[in-house]
């Protein structure tokens, strides 16, 4: 149990016997039952939860940066949080707003359904429910030194999704230059990520309405990832999958990894259709009038 949950019960359990000192009791299962009613009112039930601050006020889970309200300055600070960017003016003990021991994108969902009046809150440690979906990646992906590639992340699922977080791990030279969502993400959903200290880019996304991601299968997102110096095969892995059901579950899905290689070809050149070069098929028949994309001496060209 967290510290602060033992302080909750521990702030209960005295003032149910200054209770007990203030009225006659017959039995001491009455005074139990004034513990329990105070335990309740200091933690849990459906009441949303106040936590009690330094200065001597009392601010709602949720309720951030300590303004007496539940808004969307508190859902984007607390996406600042999941970011590492270490937002002013915030107070961390009141982001866990369903009492898993984690900030993460599940809160965030959780915040924006108080403001739309969905929910009330209610801090429920098991927000873990059983996983209905699969993200995928390409198992290749051919990405030379100075070139940007896009790498599609596709989602399989069998139930509503509104929101993720994720974290792209990519070797030393590559870089996450941008992230574009697909046509199954509403107008009303946001993306963004920032490189954290690790040197993993994590990502999240969320609808400001909740929305429901589209479909129920198909590419989600996008990686457009940039080749500064990598001349090795290396390993590019997107970890720590977590997606977010209509209902403020969250879904944790296994980690997925693409084989990044070089082609070793360095440039490309185009070349007129009806050329000179002697160009070859793999049966080694003569090519004339070729055009499209052809390898040739370890270089591509584009004949048009």
């Amino acid at each position: 149990m967290k510290k602060r949950h033992l302080l909750f019960v521990a702030l209960a359990f005295v003032s149910a016997l200054v209770l007990a000192g203030g009225q006659k009791f017959d039995s001491a299962s009455q005074v139990l039952d004034a513990f329990a009613s105070e335990l309740l009112s200091a933690y849990g039930g459906d009441e949303v939860i106040d936590n009690y601050s330094g200065s001597g006020e009392k601010f709602a889970m949720g309720d951030v940066n300590h303004d007496k309200a539940i808004d969307v300055t508190d859902a984007v600070l607390i996406i600042d949080q999941i970011l590492e960017k270490n937002p002013e003016n915030f107070d961390a003990s009141l982001a866990d707003v369903n009492g898993d021991g984690d900030i993460d994108v599940t809160d965030v969902v959780t915040v924006i359904d108080v403001i739309l009046g969905k929910v009330t809150l209610s801090r429920n440690a098991d927000s873990e429910g059983t996983v209905c979906g699969v993200l995928s990646m390409p198992q290749y992906v051919n990405l030379d030194v100075g070139e940007t590639v896009c790498v599609p992340l596709a989602l399989s699922n069998t139930t509503a999704y509104t929101a993720f977080q994720m974290d792209v791990v990519v070797p030393e030279g590559i870089s996450l230059k941008s992230v574009a969502l697909t046509e199954r993400v509403t107008e009303n959903h946001q993306v963004t990520f920032r490189k954290l200290s690790d040197g993993s880019y994590r990502i999240i996304c969320w609808s400001l309405e909740n929305d429901a991601i589209e479909g129920v299968s198909g590419d989600l997102i996008q990686l457009n990832l940039e080749n500064n110096s990598q001349e090795a095969a290396s390993v590019i892995s997107v970890d720590d999958i977590r997606f977010v059901t209509t209902e403020a579950v969250r879904h944790q899905m296994s980690p997925i990894s693409a084989f990044a290689q070089p082609t070793g070809i360095a440039q490309i050149s185009i070349i007129p259709s009806q050329t000179s070069t002697k160009v070859f098929d793999l049966q080694g028949r003569r090519v004339n009038g070729m055009k499209g994309l052809y390898i040739m001496k370890d270089k591509k060209y584009i004949a048009k």
